[in-house]
């Protein structure tokens, strides 16, 4: 829990006053935490939206089980936002939203968590 209280922290730089303009998520609802939109966002931003992205796809991967099928997939990912508390739900089921076609493909195919991070340009390489 405090891990998870000191990742938000990072992300929204101690205050939560930042501008949605800045593409960094916030509690209280500054925007979508995955818009990739500002190219010349800090680096940091990137690397918690990055660090953010794996652990809840590997979270959703380990619901999952090793090689799962359609239904296994479609049960993770209902469930993996819930598992991951209340200070990741919201950012976990904004991700599952926007990339749910590509997450389920990634994840039948066997593809590492930050793997699928860095195809949804999310991580860089």
């Amino acid at each position: 829990m405090a891990a998870a209280f000191l990742l938000v922290l990072v992300v929204i730089g101690g205050n939560g006053n930042l501008p949605a303009s800045q593409g960094r998520w916030s509690p209280r609802g500054g925007g979508d935490t995955w818009d990739n939109g500002d190219e010349d966002g800090v680096a940091q931003g990137r690397k918690v939206k990055c660090s953010l992205c794996t652990k809840i796809l590997e979270k959703i991967q380990a619901l999952a089980g090793d090689d799962p099928d359609e239904e296994a997939l479609a049960a993770a990912l209902r469930k993996g936002c819930r598992k991951l508390g209340r200070l990741m739900a919201k950012p976990c089921q904004q991700l599952v939203k926007k990339y749910k076609d590509q997450i389920t493909e990634g994840l039948q195919n066997g593809d590492a968590p930050r793997n699928i991070c860095i195809a949804l340009r999310i991580c860089r390489s």
